[in-house]
C-alpha cells in the first residue's frame, strides 16, 4: 500500500482481532502514532463469531469518534455480511455518513469474491495488492 500511495503506512491490525480489543487499542495507537489518515477495517472477525451487530457497530462508532477527537479523519472499509451475496454489513453506511468518513463500500466484497485472491474462505493473500492498485479511492 505504501509503493501505491507513495505515504508511510503502518499496518497495526492484529490478526484475529474483533473490535471490542481494537477499541481498546485504538486511542493509544493514535496518540502513539498521530496518522494523517485511518484506515479503519475492522468487523471481520466479529461478523464471523456471531458478535451482534450492534455491537460491532458501537465499537466502531467509538473508535471513529476516538479518531474524531484527534482530528485525524478516517476511511471505513466494509466488511461484508456473512451470506452468499457478500453484501456490506448495512451499519457502516450508517457510521459513514454520521461520522463524516470516507467509505470504501464494495472493495473488500469484490476482492473476496475472487478466489484467486484469497488463501483461505475469508483472508485475502499478497495478489490482492495488485486488485488494490486497480481500485478507484472513493473522492472527499
Amino acid at each position: 500500500m505504501a509503493k501505491l500511495c507513495g505515504c508511510e503506512v503502518v499496518n497495526a491490525g492484529i490478526s484475529g482481532e474483533q473490535t471490542a480489543e481494537g477499541r481498546k487499542r485504538l486511542p493509544a495507537l493514535l496518540d502513539e502514532m498521530q496518522p494523517d489518515l485511518l484506515i479503519l477495517l475492522e468487523g471481520g472477525n466479529d461478523i464471523l463469531r456471531g458478535v451482534p451487530s450492534q455491537q460491532i457497530q458501537d465499537n466502531l462508532q467509538q473508535m471513529l469518534l476516538d479518531a474524531q477527537s484527534m482530528a485525524v479523519p478516517v476511511l471505513l472499509i466494509a466488511v461484508p455480511q456473512k451470506q452468499v451475496l457478500l453484501q456490506s454489513a448495512p451499519f457502516y453506511k450508517t457510521l459513514a455518513k454520521q461520522h463524516d468518513s470516507l467509505l470504501m463500500d464494495d472493495v473488500l466484497r469484490g476482492l473476496l469474491s475472487s478466489p484467486a485472491l484469497k488463501s483461505d474462505a475469508v483472508h485475502l493473500n499478497a495478489a490482492r495488492l495488485s486488485a488494490v492498485s486497480n481500485c478507484d479511492l472513493p473522492q472527499a
